[in-house]
């Protein structure tokens, strides 16, 4: 039941993805890049960098065109999936907190990490640059 459920995850978030990626060709946006922050058991998008296509840029994730975007999840107490709608800015959201869970689960646990995806919107790819904090502690006798 795990592996159905993780490749069920997996499937979710291409599918959102594909979304996404449509909602921000329609919107005639070029590149999108989140930044993330976290730690102390916590985390979020703190930073936002939108190229439109006529070479304008937006920082703030709400003057993004007000297209919905429909979205699948796991309503996991039916153990089925569940289609809703979000506006773009909170489908891409909810989309990046998506694949970096996927790649780094816990990225905002302890000292946490920082970084940021960026959307190829022509590509219709996302990286992920993902810098991670530890502490490193050496206790010697001298």
């Amino acid at each position: 039941m795990l592996i159905e459920l993780v490749e069920d995850d997996c499937e979710i978030i291409e599918k959102n993805k594909y979304n996404v990626f449509t909602a921000l060709r329609q919107s005639d946006v070029k590149s999108v890049m989140v930044y993330f922050d976290g730690c102390a058991d916590a985390g979020q998008m703190t930073e936002w960098e939108v190229e439109l296509s006529q070479g304008e840029y937006i920082s703030d994730p709400e003057l993004l065109p007000k297209v919905s975007v429909e979205r699948l999840a796991h309503c996991w107490h039916q153990k089925k999936r569940v289609t809703t709608t979000a506006l773009l800015a909170v489908a891409l959201e909810d989309l990046c907190y998506d694949l970096l869970d996927e790649s780094y689960s816990g990225w905002g646990n302890n000292d946490g990490s920082y970084g940021a995806l960026m959307f190829d919107v022509e590509q219709g790819n996302v990286t992920l640059e993902y810098n991670r904090r530890t502490v490193h502690t050496t206790t010697m006798e001298v």
